[in-house]
């Protein structure tokens, strides 16, 4: 299995230096008329850039890491619907994952990055597969997007007031602001990304593009998310993700299907460079504590709810009171 276009000898050395892998893992994907199939790749190749600069400054100059980005396995679990989109299951990405992290601990990485722009849970439990071999032979790794997908739940607009600024129109700014969790697939947030790190993926399409329609949970996953507040120990926590499943199920629903979130038609690179600096921040501290060997990898992304979906295998039917209340 071939991940590098660079010689095995200068990848063994490089590694024999300390210097990490980054491991591609996005899927191809329908991001909606105006981003390509590959956009998780793109975002998630630009952000393994930005992040391996990040920690080559902590270095002289002189003996600098080179950036051993892998070719991208293009698979995913659960991708979104949509012309092109191409659905590989939990076992096959879990096979082809640790496939590729057998070939890197092979040629003696030490360190690795598994970079991935695509949040299905069920992604993340099968990439946090190659996090746990990785570890058993010793090699420190990470899976740093489930941090930042937690961040979204947390996001509050008034540290990110810069990427709102340039929205004109005052009462579709607010309701951005108000709702930006929402902003979870090809919308606002990730378009910017595409923009800073690869305009030339954009379609000029993206300023026609009407706001998707409000995303309403469910009755049931609205009572759930309030029983969840109740009965659990880490209540707002939980009642958060809940909420994340039922709008993502809502979204699915929609009919017809825009393949994005949000208001893409507002994005601008200068905001994905906003997005991209706070999101490497974080990445960067992970990265930095674990390959020092004092810190984990972050626990993937609701992996509760994929545990309950059996890693897939059955489909997404409306959340069970008594699941929640056992989380």
């Amino acid at each position: 299995m071939k991940l590098f276009d660079l010689d095995e000898v200068d990848v063994r050395a490089a590694f024999d230096d300390g210097a990490p892998a980054y491991l591609l893992v996005n899927p191809v994907e329908y991001h909606g008329p105006h981003l390509s199939l590959l956009n998780d790749h793109v975002v998630a190749r630009g952000l393994a850039r930005d992040l391996h600069a990040r920690l080559n400054l902590r270095r002289d100059p002189s003996a600098r890491w080179p950036f051993l980005l892998t070719h991208d396995l293009n698979v995913g679990v659960e991708p979104a619907p949509g012309p092109g989109s191409i659905p590989v299951s939990h076992r096959d990405v879990v096979a082809k994952v640790v496939k590729a992290c057998r070939e890197l601990s092979r040629l003696g990485a030490q360190k690795v990055a598994i970079m991935t722009f695509h949040g299905s849970p069920n992604h993340a439990a099968a990439l946090e597969m190659g996090v746990k071999y990785l570890r058993r032979k010793g090699v420190r790794a990470i899976s740093p997007l489930n941090a930042a997908l937690r961040g979204l739940l947390d996001l509050r607009p008034s540290t990110i007031e810069g990427a709102f600024a340039h929205i004109d129109d005052l009462e579709e700014r607010a309701v951005m602001m108000a709702s930006i969790e929402d902003d979870f697939h090809g919308g606002f947030i990730e378009s910017s990304l595409t923009m800073h790190y690869a305009p030339e993926t954009v379609k000029p399409i993206i300023r026609e593009l009407p706001a998707c329609p409000p995303l309403v949970p469910s009755a049931t996953i609205a009572l759930a998310a309030r029983a969840a507040a109740r009965a659990c120990g880490k209540g707002k926590a939980v009642s958060q993700e809940l909420l994340v499943i039922g709008k993502s199920l809502a979204w699915m629903k929609l009919r017809p299907f825009p393949g994005y979130t949000g208001h893409p038609r507002w994005a601008r690179p200068e905001v994905g460079a906003i997005f991209a600096e706070e999101i490497i921040d974080e990445y960067a501290a992970i990265a930095e504590s674990v390959f020092a060997g004092s810190g984990l990898s972050p626990a993937p992304f609701l992996n509760w709810i994929s545990v309950v979906s059996l890693r897939g295998r059955i489909g997404p039917p409306e959340i069970p009171l008594n699941a929640i209340l056992q989380v």
